[in-house]
């Protein structure tokens, strides 16, 4: 079992699914939204794998910046270095998207609480090597080549979500999935939960330097599934 986690920084706009997976399929096992910690430790426990649309560490120079600021000087690559992790540029050069910056945008605030829920499940490796992944749904439908924009908001993004989910399903066969379609944050909890799937079995984009130990790495999926027709 798989879960996937639209992550914000309180439980009115985070959304996760849980997905079963057997023989091939997958079916929505439970969607749940408005998730507190407490729902969202208890979802953890029951699944194999999580992924958590959200940062996972902040740029090691910031992080030693705050620490201890000794920096002097400020010019552009400065900034860059406070703002982006190495997987952040990564994702840039290779896809042309631009993650948000977890140490300057408001991305930060979902950062914090999923650092939080990192620390109560004594998970020290923010790389996903203890199963628990950083995700990125919205990079994810860019890699398979169906539209990455405009599906999130409500209620003018369900049209584009319905759109979305039936080009997922004659590819990835999971039943249930409809009840995914209620809001952009089910819909991206779904993704992830998909990319955490492909994530667990080494399907996914790396792998992570030694330095996503500490400052997290965005998981993103080889392509389609292999085959282009059902995960195995």
């Amino acid at each position: 079992m798989t879960l996937g986690i639209d992550l914000s920084s309180m439980p009115p706009d985070t959304s996760a699914c849980l997905l079963e997976w057997h023989a091939g399929q997958a079916r929505v096992l439970r969607l749940e939204n408005a998730c507190d910690d407490d729902l969202l430790d208890e979802l953890h426990v029951e699944a194999d794998a999580t992924g958590l649309d959200a940062p996972l560490g902040w740029p090691l120079a910031f992080r030693e910046a705050v620490g201890s600021w000794q920096t002097t000087a400020w010019n552009p690559e400065t900034r860059d270095r406070m703002s982006f992790r190495e997987t952040d540029e990564f994702v840039r050069r290779q896809f042309g998207l631009r993650p948000l910056s977890v140490s300057t945008d408001r991305i930060s605030l979902p950062a914090m609480r999923a650092m939080a829920f990192l620390k109560r499940h004594g998970i020290g490796d923010a790389s996903g090597a203890e199963r628990v992944f950083e995700v990125y749904p919205a990079g994810a439908l860019k890699i398979w080549d169906l539209p990455h924009k405009g599906y999130k908001k409500d209620p003018e993004g369900l049209g584009v979500r319905r759109e979305l989910l039936a080009e997922i399903l004659e590819k990835i066969p999971i039943s249930g999935a409809d009840v995914c379609l209620a809001s952009g944050h089910a819909f991206d909890a779904l993704i992830a939960a998909i990319v955490t799937h492909e994530a667990l079995r080494g399907r996914t984009v790396g792998p992570p330097t030694e330095n996503s130990k500490t400052e997290g790495w965005i998981h993103l999926p080889m392509g389609w599934p292999t085959g282009g027709k059902k995960f195995q």
